[in-house]
Order: structure tokens, then sequence, then C-alpha cells
């Protein structure tokens, strides 16, 4: 299922008490949770061909990968929407990384930890990985949450989720 039609079905559905990730945003389609963690969000490239750059412009030469419906920084964002940078969208995280190792895309949009998985659990991905890499410089690192939909089961979701966080916190 692609992520567009996961969150709509989990918006819609009266089973689906919320969906996990979402960034902390002034969305009012959900009530986010407290933070269950970040995400690094950054830029992944071929080894082959090092990445240097310092800001959003730089990289407007490049063929950029990012998946249909997520939201990446609201700088990057506003810079697609600005047409600074030019992006083409793809069903998944994996697809993307799929088209920069085959050479159809320059770079890709991806959590650092949804890369790693990637390339350890892809069969496609895993005999290639020493040809990817992680940029080290981060778009940013942003605050991972459940989005509850409105209705009180969602509500007493996200209060019991919220009060077992601030129990592993210290």
């Amino acid at each position: 299922m692609t992520w567009n039609r996961a969150v709509k079905t989990a918006i819609t559905s009266p089973e689906t008490l919320g969906y996990f990730p979402q960034y902390q945003t002034a969305d009012q389609t959900c009530v986010h949770s407290d933070s269950l963690g970040t995400s690094r969000l950054g830029l992944a490239h071929r080894s082959s061909e090092p990445l240097d750059w310092q800001q959003l412009t730089d990289l407007a030469p490049y063929r950029i990968g990012v998946v249909s419906g997520y939201r990446n920084t609201p700088a990057f964002d506003q810079s697609v929407a600005n047409g600074v940078l030019q992006v083409e969208e793809s069903n998944s995280d994996r697809i993307n990384l799929l088209k920069l190792l085959y050479g159809r895309l320059d770079l890709v949009v991806i959590d650092q930890a949804v890369m790693h998985y990637w390339l350890e659990t892809s069969e496609e991905l895993r005999h290639s990985a020493e040809q990817l890499a992680f940029s080290p410089r981060l778009l940013g690192e942003l605050s991972l949450h459940v989005c509850f939909v409105d209705g009180p089961d969602a509500d007493q979701a996200r209060r019991r989720l919220n009060h077992a966080l601030r129990t592993f916190r210290p």
C-alpha cells in the first residue's frame, strides 16, 4: 500500500485510531502524540559520487527522489514548491534506492535508519549496499509522533501512549 493510501485509510477508517510515523506539524487532520524519537532525514547518494552541499540551492542540479506523500523538512518542501528543487516521486524508499543504485536518480531523500533497513533486508540492495552512502550533512532531525484521528477512543489511546512515554523517560 502506498503511503498516501495508507494515510487516507487511517484517517477515514473507523477501526483505525492513528498511524505512525508522523512529523510534528500544524496538520489539522490529527492530534499528535508526544515524541517517540527522531528521524535523521538526509540524502542518499552513490558512493562513487561524493556529495558536497551547504544549502538547499546547491542541490538544484540533481535529480532527487522523494516518496509521494511524505513530508520532508519544511525548507526542503518549500524549495520544491517554489521550483528551486526538482524531485521525482515514487511509491517507496526501496524503489528510490534502487533508482539511485541504477543511476536513474542522483540523490534520494531518506531517513538514515530506513536506508539502513533497506540495505540490510532487500535482496536487490543488500548485495550492492557499499555502492550507496548517506551524506553526513542532514536535511534535518525531525521529531516522530503518532498521528491520532479525532475521536474519544483515539484520544484515550493518545493519553495512554503519552503516559507510557513519560514513564520511560528520565
